[in-house]
């Protein structure tokens, strides 16, 4: 399913998304086996990383390394708006979905929290379109 609108508090509003079926199935593997699913996983896991990692940082997108997660958490606070307002715009104009770091506590400002659990043909099409939505960004102030 697609993005969904759900009220935050104060009246804020967030993006949801249902969680990834790879990862459901990958689970349920890594408890009964066979393991090949979760290798394959873990492969492609690293692979789209090494993928987004590298496009996010050619941006300018600052990153810290993640150690276990699926995801990054990009440094987008030299953006002329907030983390919300860039995800929003992100979705609503260029059709990428990400979270904005304020999704996770008020210190998550100026991030914004990108999966890199697509396959890589999907993260691709994913990067331009980020790319297209952080330089309009970057021209909106």
């Amino acid at each position: 399913p697609g993005p969904t609108w759900m009220a935050g508090r104060r009246g804020r509003a967030g993006l949801a998304t249902a969680r990834s079926t790879r990862v459901e199935w990958s689970g349920v593997r890594a408890a009964v086996g066979p393991h090949a699913v979760t290798r394959t996983w873990r492969t492609e896991s690293i692979s789209g990383q090494a993928v987004m990692g590298t496009a996010l940082s050619t941006l300018g997108v600052t990153l810290a390394q993640p150690k276990g997660a699926f995801f990054f958490f990009g440094n987008v606070s030299q953006l002329p708006m907030t983390a919300f307002d860039f995800s929003l715009a992100a979705v609503e104009r260029f059709g990428v979905l990400f979270f904005p770091g304020t999704m996770y506590g008020k210190q998550g400002e100026g991030y914004a929290r990108i999966s890199f659990l697509a396959p890589i043909p999907t993260l691709e099409t994913a990067l331009d379109r980020f790319g297209e939505a952080y330089r309009w960004a970057s021209n909106a102030g």
